[in-house]
């Protein structure tokens, strides 16, 4: 079932309106530093090994989850990006296509219909929505029926000693959420010891 018009207006909006701010570059990415982004990168390498597996980021922006994940050296890592801005995926494709082990399709994740192993969600379940915990209940259910092997993904945190409220942003109860996780699986995980404003989920459909 694809996602809300209302959603991908919401984030085609954003987005739109960075890139013909900033073009698209690592600012039209929402992400406060790299720094930043890199810490949350590193977290998803705590779920498993991604060595001789496909790898799904779903919301993949300009690819740099691959980029990170060349860089730690998984073998037979096979990786698929998904977003629903032409701009990322072309900026994307420009970068990083020429290796085998890349693909990247402008495509909204739920009409993604082909299993992976693990699939990686980096900051995009973030922008406000009408009904928050509704919504990514929805996506952790859908990514979960996907993968193999693991889902993680990051919210930011209501737990943050400092919430930066833009209206555009929503901080996530990290309870809330790990309570909602469990009604899909079992075998969950969280962490929030990396950065003051945010925390990662993990789900595994099997142990």
């Amino acid at each position: 079932m694809s996602r809300d018009s209302s959603d991908l207006d919401l984030v085609r909006s954003f987005y739109g309106a960075n890139v013909q701010s900033v073009g698209p570059s690592f600012p039209a990415l929402g992400w406060y530093t790299p720094e930043t982004q890199r810490a949350r990168f590193e977290v998803f390498t705590l779920l498993g090994d991604f060595s001789a597996s496909q790898v799904l980021d779903a919301g993949c922006g300009l690819g740099d989850l691959f980029r990170f994940l060349k860089e730690k050296h998984y073998d037979g890592l096979s990786y698929t990006g998904l977003d629903v801005m032409a701009d990322f995926i072309a900026q994307a494709r420009h970068r990083y296509q020429q290796h085998g082990e890349a693909r990247f399709f402008q495509l909204d994740w739920s009409e993604w219909i082909e299993p992976c192993d693990w699939l990686l969600c980096s900051g995009a379940l973030n922008l406000k929505q009408p009904d928050p915990y509704a919504y990514a209940e929805r996506q952790l259910r859908y990514f979960i029926a996907l993968a193999r092997r693991g889902v993680a993904v990051n919210f930011l945190s209501a737990q943050t000693p400092q919430s930066i409220d833009e209206g555009l942003f929503y901080y996530y109860d990290s309870v809330r959420i790990l309570a909602l996780a469990k009604t899909l699986t079992p075998f969950v995980a969280l962490y929030q010891d990396y950065l003051p404003n945010d925390f990662t989920l993990f789900l595994y459909p099997n142990k």
